[in-house]
C-alpha cells in the first residue's frame, strides 16, 4: 500500500484516500476474476487450469473439512487423484461474496457455494459449504496461498 500511496500524486489524485479507495477497487476486481476463472477451470473438469490457481509454495496450506495439507506439491497429488475420479461438473454457483483487501498484493475472498459434478463411476455428488481463499500477488498473477472452508454434500 505504501508504494501505492507514495505515487498518488503521479495519478492525478489529489488524496492519499482517494487513490486508495481506487486500488483497493482494482485488488478487488481482480481478485474477483481470478475467482471467476479457476470456477470455469471447474466447470470444464481442467485439473491443470484449476492447479495454477493455486501458489506452488512450500508454505501454501489447504485446510479443509478437517484435514489440513502443507505444500503445493501435497496438495496438487490430491487435487491431481480427485480430478481423475470426476467426469463432469455440471453446476457452481457462488454467493455471498466478501473481498477484503489486506494490502495492494494481497486480499481475501469468502464465500459460500453450491455445486454438483458426476464422477466417473456415475454418482453424484451435490455440495454446499463456505470457502475462503487468501490471495498473493506474485508479479502481475494472484495465486492463493491458503485456503480454508467446509463443504457438506446433501
Amino acid at each position: 500500500i505504501k508504494v501505492i500511496l507514495n505515487h498518488a500524486t503521479e495519478h492525478g489524485y489529489n488524496t492519499n484516500l482517494e487513490y486508495k479507495k481506487k486500488a483497493f477497487k482494482t485488488v478487488k476486481e481482480e481478485v474477483k476474476a481470478k475467482v471467476e476463472e479457476y470456477v470455469g477451470f471447474m466447470k470444464q473438469s481442467d485439473a491443470e487450469g484449476m492447479l495454477g490457481f493455486w501458489a506452488d509454495t512450500d508454505d501454501f496450506v489447504f485446510a479443509g473439512d478437517g484435514q489440513i495439507i502443507v505444500g503445493y506439491e501435497k496438495f496438487a497429488a490430491k487435487q491431481r487423484d480427485g480430478m481423475k475420479s470426476t467426469k463432469s461438473v455440471s453446476s457452481v454457483e457462488l454467493s455471498n461474496i466478501n473481498v477484503y483487501v489486506l494490502a495492494a498484493d494481497a486480499a481475501s475472498f469468502t464465500f459460500q457455494f453450491e455445486w454438483r459434478k458426476t464422477k466417473t463411476n456415475g454418482d453424484k455428488v451435490h455440495s454446499r459449504g463456505t470457502w475462503t481463499y487468501v490471495f498473493k500477488k506474485f508479479g502481475d498473477v494472484w495465486k492463493v496461498v491458503h485456503s480454508t472452508g467446509t463443504h457438506e454434500n446433501i
